[in-house]
C-alpha cells in the first residue's frame, strides 16, 4: 500500500508543473530572458517532451538521486537537502525532548492534584494550544523574544562548532514545536474528553493516575477511592509499593 501511495504522490509532483498558469520557464527566468536560454531550460526540465515522457524522466531521475538544480543558487537540490537534514533531525529530537520535559512532570503533578490551580491552568493552556499551528507559535515567540526583547536570534541556524550559539538559534523553533506537541492540560473536563488525545501531558496525566491508583489499590488491599486519597496526599508513595 505504501508503495502505491509513493507512486501516486510522485506522479502528482511530476504533473504539478502542468497546472502552473503561463509558461513555467518564463516565470523562473523572467519575461526578458533570451529565447535560447528559455529553450535550454525547457529541454533541461523535459518540458519540450510529451507529458507521459515528463513523468517517466521524473521517476528515472528521482530513482538515481537527481532532483534537479536550484535556479537561485545553481546547486543540486540533493546537496541542499543534505545540508538542511542534520538541522531538521536535531530540531525534531530537541522539540520532542523539550515536550517530554515540560509535559510529563506537569502531567504527573496534575494527576496527583486533580482540581488544583495547576490542573486548571493546564486545562486552559491546552484549550489554547491544542489547535495552534507550530508556525503561529513560532511567530508569537519571534515577536516577543526577537523583536520586542531582542534577546534571541530571529533567523539562521548557528554553527555546530559553537554549541552555545547553536543552542540559542535552536531554542525558539524547538519551543514552538514543543508547546504544540505538549499542551499542558488535564483530561478531566468535559471539553477535554472531546479533544484529540496524544499530547504528552494529557497522556502522562491519565495513564499515570490510572496505573498508580490500580497499583496502590492492589498493594494495600484498599479501594479506588482510598488509593486516590493516598496519591493525593503522598504522590510518590507508589515508588515504594510492590
Amino acid at each position: 500500500m505504501t508503495f502505491f501511495v509513493v507512486i501516486i504522490i510522485m506522479t502528482f509532483l511530476a504533473l504539478l508543473i502542468q497546472f502552473v498558469p503561463g509558461d513555467p520557464v518564463r516565470l523562473v527566468l523572467g519575461a526578458k530572458a533570451p529565447e535560447a536560454q528559455v529553450q535550454a531550460v525547457r529541454h533541461e526540465m523535459y518540458l519540450d517532451k510529451p507529458v507521459p515522457a515528463q513523468v517517466y524522466y521524473f521517476f528515472k531521475d528521482a530513482a538515481q538521486g537527481n532532483l534537479g538544480v536550484d535556479f537561485q543558487s545553481q546547486r543540486p537540490v540533493t546537496s541542499l537537502i543534505w545540508i538542511a537534514l542534520p538541522h531538521t533531525v536535531i530540531l525534531a529530537f530537541a522539540s520532542l525532548l523539550l515536550a517530554g520535559l515540560l509535559g510529563v512532570p506537569l502531567g504527573v503533578y496534575a494527576a496527583t492534584h486533580p482540581g488544583g490551580w495547576l490542573d486548571r491552568v493546564t486545562a486552559v493552556a491546552t484549550i489554547s494550544l491544542i489547535t495552534m499551528p507550530a508556525y503561529v507559535a513560532g511567530l508569537l515567540l519571534l515577536l516577543v523574544f526577537s523583536v520586542h526583547w531582542q534577546i534571541m536570534p530571529a533567523t539562521g541556524t548557528g554553527s555546530l562548532s559553537n554549541p552555545a550559539d547553536y543552542a540559542r538559534h535552536l531554542a525558539l523553533p524547538a519551543l514552538a514545536l514543543a508547546v504544540t506537541i505538549s499542551p499542558l492540560a488535564q483530561t478531566s473536563t468535559p471539553l477535554q474528553r472531546k479533544l484529540p488525545s496524544g499530547r504528552v501531558s494529557n497522556s502522562s496525566r491519565a495513564t499515570w493516575a490510572e496505573v498508580q491508583i490500580s497499583k496502590l489499590g492492589r498493594a494495600s488491599h484498599c479501594g479506588r477511592k482510598k488509593a486516590l486519597a493516598v496519591l493525593h496526599r503522598q504522590p510518590w508513595r507508589w515508588l515504594t509499593s510492590k
